[in-house]
């Protein structure tokens, strides 16, 4: 049964008049096909930037690819998938392997049908972690970076602490600040969590059921009293604080003391024979 292939091409103005050509792409993609008996299923082409995976031919070539209409993917370049090394072998690993299509890029004789091709998966997978850890030091000093210099660590809407909104790279007090200085203040009297909890419930506070869980995370959390944690570290943040420090410390020293008491309902009581 003769191999049927795909043939992917993409290209931009730029790569254009660096004689990336869709034409040329095309040519020697056809010549491999012809001179390796396999007959060409379609050709898919995107006049696109490929810094992203979002592509509609390269959509529709990986639908297809799910869809078994072929046996094989070829392309002028590895680069041609995306950029990203761990894009590409998230398509080539993912998608064409498991769904038993092989891939060909011409320029680097990659070719997942040979030994070699085989070897080279598992170097492409090597550097796709290299590069995911790049990203994943880089986004951690960002967010290092943040924290010394002040500013927010959660900016979406549900996650944004409660009496706070998140305007302008900063939190604001809002009406709900009333309701932490309360829970604070009920809680360093002498009031439980679950107490405290039952209470906010019982006054429809946010119209929600309060959990022992949310109590403690806003006690816990030092942004009330002006602070930024990242890691585990404390750095002076930039917002209004809406409970002192002091305040925050006495709730600290307490929370180690209470524990989560279960809510048992009544139980029966034996029956007497």
């Amino acid at each position: 049964m003769t191999m049927k292939a795909a043939i992917y091409t993409r290209v931009s103005t730029f790569e254009q008049s660096e004689g990336y050509s869709l034409d040329m792409q095309s040519k020697t993609a056809k010549s491999y096909c012809e001179t390796n008996n396999i007959d060409i299923f379609s050709i898919y082409t995107d006049e696109i930037t490929g810094a992203k995976m979002d592509r509609p031919a390269l959509n529709k070539l990986l639908e297809d690819a799910m869809d078994g209409l072929f046996d094989c993917v070829v392309v002028h370049k590895l680069d041609r998938l995306g950029r990203s090394q761990k894009d590409i072998l998230y398509i080539i690993e993912d998608i064409f392997l498991k769904n038993n299509i092989e891939f060909v890029s011409l320029t680097e004789s990659f070719d997942t049908r040979t030994p070699l091709g085989k070897a080279m998966i598992g170097f492409l997978a090597v550097f796709a972690q290299f590069e995911r850890d790049q990203i994943r030091e880089r986004m951690q000093l960002g967010k290092l970076g943040r924290a010394m210099e002040g500013k927010p660590m959660a900016w979406v809407d549900r996650f944004v602490p409660l009496g706070y909104d998140y305007i302008d790279e900063n939190y604001h007090q809002n009406e709900y600040s009333k309701w932490v200085i309360y829970i604070f203040g009920r809680f360093i009297a002498g009031d439980t969590i679950n107490t405290i909890a039952s209470d906010l419930t019982d006054r429809k506070v946010l119209n929600k059921k309060w959990h022992y869980a949310t109590i403690k995370r806003i006690l816990e959390n030092p942004v009330y009293c002006g602070k930024i944690r990242w890691r585990g570290q404390l750095y002076q943040g930039n917002h209004e604080p809406i409970i002192s420090e002091e305040m925050y410390n006495l709730a600290q020293i307490r929370i180690p003391m209470t524990k989560q008491t279960p809510n048992i309902s009544k139980q029966k009581s034996p029956s007497k024979r």
